[in-house]
């Protein structure tokens, strides 16, 4: 718990920090995360709607992929100024991704407003961003503690399943071929009056 609290204080400083150099402190902080995105590879997100009530006050969520948290520290500021670009949009109501998280034109021409370059890859759009070489110079100065980005959840390990053995039974008269799971079926040719022959697919 203290460990994860130290993350929250780190990243709420970049936050401000990021904010006063980038949006001259216009953006309302939001509840910042560290939290697992389970099966989807994403580095981070920010939700599109105020899904958070804290006194009250309604409030955007940013989250970082704590199984992506012990990246290149640079790379972690990335996708922490990645996610405020797309909250800056929010606020002001333009659309920057589709709902495929296709990020268009938009999103790229803010994004390099706000200290990021970003490329354009296949299906995700304009969404690969990293930060200028500017900007690289600029987080080095920063106060902020980088060894509680040192830590990382592991992915889960996901054995496939073996695809259960096919057993060919053919007719050693007519050939005929009856394709089954079971490894002792026992079944006559009515044509040949002959038992079926087992093997298995791909002998």
């Amino acid at each position: 718990m203290q460990f994860n609290s130290a993350i929250h204080t780190e990243l709420n400083k970049l936050f401000q920090q990021i904010n006063k150099r980038f949006y001259n402190n216009e953006l309302v902080m939001p509840n910042i995360l560290v939290q697992s995105v389970g099966k989807k590879r994403w580095l981070g997100y920010c939700t599109t709607k105020k899904v958070w009530d804290i006194n009250g006050n309604p409030n955007y969520e940013i989250a970082i992929s704590s199984e992506y948290l012990n990246r290149e520290f640079h790379e972690v500021v990335a996708t922490l100024m990645h996610e405020l670009v797309h909250l800056y949009n929010l606020y002001a109501e333009v659309r920057d991704v589709s709902g495929t998280q296709y990020h268009n034109k938009r999103f790229r021409l803010e994004a390099e407003k706000r200290g990021l370059s970003a490329t354009y890859a296949s299906v995700i759009g304009w969404s690969v961003t990293r930060l200028t070489g500017e900007s690289r110079i600029w987080v080095d100065t920063l106060d902020v503690d980088r060894k509680v980005f040192d830590a990382v959840r592991k992915m889960p390990i996901i054995e496939k399943k073996k695809a259960p053995k096919t057993y060919t039974y053919t007719c050693p008269v007519c050939k005929e071929k009856v394709l089954s799971k079971n490894p002792d079926l026992e079944i006559v040719c009515l044509s040949c009056d002959t038992l079926f022959e087992r093997r298995i697919k791909g002998d």
